[in-house]
This record gives C-alpha cells, structure tokens and sequence, in this order.
C-alpha cells in the first residue's frame, strides 16, 4: 500500500490562516490512496473522488 501526491513544487500554497483554518492548498495536481486515485486539484474545481484510505489506530 502507498500513497502519492503529484504536485509543482513552484505552484503550491497554503491557503489557510487563523482565521480561514480550513483554506484548502493550491497547487496539488493529484492525490493516490491506496493506488486509487482520491483526489484531482488543477484548473477548475477541484474534487475528491474516493476515500480510499482506513484510519489508523495506536497498538494495532
């Protein structure tokens, strides 16, 4: 299992301050969970597409 993040080291940004926490970042292309693709950035909106991922809990 790996995950990917394809981004342009001289496009991405961070959008969120103290008071606008949930900015969301610039500049990510696309997002790969578990070999699926989860999240597609770039022109227009952006989208998530699946949720591919499983949480991760301390001891197990």
């Amino acid at each position: 299992m790996a995950d990917v993040v394809v981004f342009d080291p001289e496009t991405i940004t961070d959008t969120a301050t103290y008071d606008k926490p949930h900015g969301v970042s610039v500049g990510v292309e696309r997002v790969f969970v578990n070999g699926v693709l989860a999240y597609r950035g770039g022109q227009g909106e952006a989208k998530v597409l699946a949720r591919a991922g499983r949480m991760l809990t301390r001891g197990r």
